[in-house]
């Protein structure tokens, strides 16, 4: 029997103390749930392990624990590290700079995945971001379709993520902890820092994705690497989906979709119109979901709690 209903793993590396500060105390603010916070730290200079354990005595919490990784190893290596001292059923992994959407999330999260039986569950993230006292809300979407997790069909399912790569972002994932072990374990080795791409494993292993149509998390748009405009971060996150393809290659050549996907990204390390133009005549499904979906955006269905997000910047 696992004692915590949840573990939030805090993934951090070289993190300004107040970014850090700011998404714990989000998760402090979580109600009628028993979860435990493990912060996996991948070989910063500054950890700051002194100062959070004197802001955890402040605030009375005592359910934490403290990874220090000695050497820089990259995101998949510190979300082993950290779920070496997890021990709740589910896990749900978040950076310094985002936030848990209000009270209610770890709550309404766990209920939901124990009602649905999911593998893996994904909310709706709010994309923000904060000049001075100004808080900037974006109209973005990860995953851009998400009807076909209602429908429940693991092959559609399969084709989005690996074809269309309409990856769901780790930020909004919660995850069975025993899965997310296993699957970080798969990749440990090839991949460095794009977890979240090893997420389309699960379809392979008969888990439930399921897609929560609540705001779950503040996402800090821009901060993270996955939504830098940085071009050396394009080609490691390139180079990560493509060791990671190999391993599908190599575990599941022969099911569906396994093969064409190794050989778009394949493609899509290439450069030039030419190549540009091959994708586009081989993979003309890809090209049109991502022209539509991109392109167009989305609308915001509500309006966010804005109040909770200024209450945990203050």
């Amino acid at each position: 029997m696992n004692e915590y209903q949840f573990s939030v793993l805090v993934l951090q590396y070289n993190p300004k103390y107040d970014l850090m500060k700011r998404t714990i105390m989000s998760i402090l603010q979580q109600k009628d749930i028993n979860f435990e916070i493990v912060i996996a730290d991948d070989g910063s200079k500054e950890d700051f392990f002194e100062k959070l354990e004197a802001f955890f005595e402040e605030n009375a919490f005592s359910n934490y624990v403290l990874v220090k990784n000695v050497q820089n190893q990259g995101t998949v290596k510190n979300v082993l590290s950290g779920l070496k001292k997890c021990s709740g059923k589910y896990v749900k992994c978040i950076s310094p700079g985002d936030y848990l959407y209000n009270e209610q999330v770890l709550l309404k999260t766990y209920k939901k995945m124990e009602e649905t039986q999911a593998g893996l569950l994904f909310g709706e993230m709010v994309f923000y971001s904060r000049d001075n006292d100004e808080i900037k809300i974006y109209n973005e979407r990860r995953p851009y379709q998400v009807d076909i997790y209602r429908e429940n069909d693991s092959l559609k399912i399969r084709k989005h993520l690996l074809i269309y790569q309409d990856n769901i972002s780790g930020a909004s994932a919660f995850v069975r902890r025993d899965l997310l072990v296993n699957v970080m374990k798969k990749i440990e080795n090839d991949v460095i820092y794009q977890e979240d791409v090893a997420f389309s494993m699960l379809t392979f292993m008969n888990e439930k994705l399921v897609c929560f149509d609540e705001y779950v998390v503040w996402y800090e748009y821009g901060g993270g690497i996955s939504t830098s405009a940085v071009n050396k971060w394009t080609k490691i996150l390139q180079n990560d989906t493509l060791r990671y393809y190999y391993i599908l290659e190599r575990l599941y050549h022969k099911q569906k979709y396994v093969s064409r996907a190794l050989l778009f990204q394949r493609l899509e390390m290439k450069e030039g119109r030419i190549w540009k133009i091959v994708k586009t005549l081989l993979y003309p499904d890809r090209y049109v979901f991502r022209r539509k979906n991109i392109s167009s955006g989305v609308v915001v269905k509500e309006t966010p709690e804005l109040l909770y997000l200024e209450r945990i910047l203050r």
